[in-house]
Order: C-alpha cells, then structure tokens, then sequence
C-alpha cells in the first residue's frame, strides 16, 4: 500500500498539467481560451470514475469474502490486498502506456508556447517571460 501511495500523488498532479497543455492546445486550434471548462470536465470525470470505483470494489470485496466482522481473517486481508493493490495496479499499466505516448513533448509544448505568445502576447504568463503582470482592475467583464 506504500508503493502505491507514494505514486498516487503524481498522478494527480500530472493530470492537472496535461489538462493545462490540451488547454493551450485547444486555444492555438481556435477554441478560446476554456481552461475552467477543460479543469470542469476532468473533475466530473474524475469524480465519476471514483464512484464507479466505490461501486465496484465494496462489491468485489464481498464476493472474495472481505468480511467486516472478522477483517483480520487471511480470507479477508487476501480480499483487501487484491481488490484494494492489485486491482488499481493492473488498470494503471493501460493508463502510463497511454501516458508514456502522449503527443505533446516538451519541446512541441514550447513551440506552441512561442506561437501563442507571438499570436496574443497576453497569453504567456508573466512568470514565463519579462513582460509585468497586468494591472489591477485592467479587466473588464
């Protein structure tokens, strides 16, 4: 279980910066700038496969014999080791080949990157570059 949380933190973290790069993808392809949309549908997503976990894995634990009023049987730990560790880990392996072949690298992200900034140069943020963050009360709805 230490094995699989010491990994679990970077791939939430990993998927909020893919979302932010499809981002910056959608917008150089002319969709605007949806950010909140993009980070919405994740999150519903996200959400949704959670439940559909919990749906699943309580059942699946009952079926192998987890049972809550004697869960330190071996019948038990054995349900919880498989449906709780192995499980997550099988259906993670299609998920880091998906990942480990995502198109946009680095270098092609920096590319897009440069061609943004050079189309509307208020879409690079200030970190990024020099150029100083925009004034208080300069937008306007």
């Amino acid at each position: 279980f230490t094995f699989m949380g010491m990994f679990w933190a970077p791939i939430l973290i990993s998927m909020y910066s893919i979302v932010a790069d499809t981002v910056d993808v959608a917008t150089f392809k002319g969709a605007g700038r949806e950010a909140g949309l993009y980070n919405a549908v994740y999150n519903m997503v996200s959400k949704f496969g959670q439940s559909i976990g919990v749906g699943i894995g309580l059942p699946l634990l009952e079926f192998m014999g987890f049972s809550i009023d004697d869960p330190a049987s071996q019948v038990s730990q054995d349900a919880l080791l498989y449906v709780c560790l192995y499980l997550p880990v099988a259906m993670m392996i299609p998920a880091v080949i998906i990942m480990w072949s995502y198109p946009l690298t680095r270098a092609k992200h920096d590319a897009l990157r440069r061609l943004l900034a050079r189309r509307d140069p208020s879409s690079e943020s200030p970190e990024a570059s020099n150029n100083p963050p925009a004034k208080p009360g300069a937008f306007k709805l």
